[in-house]
């Protein structure tokens, strides 16, 4: 699979950031937890997240 890189957002990624969450993954399913876990926080910082996959295992449509 060739690589890819996908930016869901609406503002100027170059600005500093407050924190930021790396998540390795072969696209399980509790990918979504995860990601669900960290939206559900009080935080009201900048919060990058970057997702990577080393194997696919699971739904790339899981991402999207």
């Amino acid at each position: 699979m060739q690589g890819f890189l996908r930016t869901y957002a609406d503002i100027d990624l170059q600005q500093p950031m407050d924190a930021a969450v790396v998540i390795p993954t072969v696209l399980r399913p509790h990918l979504t937890q995860a990601l669900h876990s960290i939206f559900a926080q009080q935080f009201s910082g900048r919060i990058h997240i970057m997702i990577g996959i080393d194997t696919i295992k699971g739904d790339l449509a899981l991402i999207e």
